[in-house]
């Protein structure tokens, strides 16, 4: 376990989840409920907001709609290569349909091997500017076992972050698992397969926030995209579902 500038508070709550293990129980059935069924229907884009009608892309990498495979209702978010230098990725967010800040959102997906490798991250953000952000859960290590949680925000016009990071006992890569945040006035909340790992307080998020889920790329010490060679691709990402209590 690693963790980053945190409180008493949250370092308490992180040993005391360990310990007793309190699973989540939900009361009420989702409102919004997507798979690759009504994902477009929905309002879903393979695009993040600023790039407009264009294919979003950082350093050398790109994410395209021809990136996201639907299989049996589940979304495939590809990982590949257009050339030696241009990686490609699937992204989708609901920045066009949907933008909360309070009640439990929750991704059931498979994630890739090799973590890091193809950055695979759920997270959100605001529509307008950048802070705050709330990564639901990002893969981080070697392999896929190493995963974190983080919340962004500003203090005194200073960017703060709130993280903490785990090992699971088995590689996310090898079945399901689900991804959820639980955001109310006092505490967010982050889950994985609604056991809670992490909790923050008083840090709402007073920006309504979009979700967007990609895979992407390994960064280098610049902060680019380090290419693919030709056994590492096709990788995916799978999402089963999103829904939003």
């Amino acid at each position: 376990m690693t963790i980053n500038n945190l409180s008493l508070f949250e370092v308490l709550n992180i040993i005391f989840y360990k310990i007793f293990k309190p699973k989540l129980h939900l009361k009420n059935e989702p409102y919004i409920s997507i798979n690759g069924k009504n994902l477009w229907e929905y309002g879903f884009d393979y695009r993040e907001p600023w790039s407009g009608e264009s294919d979003t892309r950082k350093c050398s990498l790109i994410w395209r709609k021809q990136n996201i495979e639907i299989k049996d209702d589940e979304i495939f978010l590809k990982a590949d290569k257009e050339n030696d230098i241009i990686n490609t990725g699937g992204l989708i967010s609901s920045h066009k349909c949907i933008n909360i800040n309070k009640g439990y959102i929750e991704v059931e997906a498979k994630m890739p091997p090799r973590g890091f490798k193809y950055f695979p991250a759920i997270w959100m953000y605001n529509i307008d500017t950048w802070l705050p952000e709330i990564d639901i859960v990002e893969l981080m290590g070697k392999d896929s076992r190493y995963f974190t949680f983080t919340y962004h925000y500003f203090k005194n016009e200073k960017h703060c972050s709130k993280r903490s990071g785990f090992k699971h006992n088995t590689d996310l890569s090898l079945n399901y698992h689900r991804f959820g945040v639980l955001i109310t006035k006092k505490y967010i909340t982050w889950y994985l397969d609604r056991y809670p790992y992490f909790k923050t307080k008083n840090l709402y998020p007073d920006k309504k926030l979009f979700l967007i889920c990609n895979i992407q790329a390994e960064l280098d010490d610049d902060n680019c995209y380090i290419p693919f060679k030709e056994d590492e691709i096709p990788e995916y990402m799978i999402i089963k579902n999103i829904n939003i209590t």
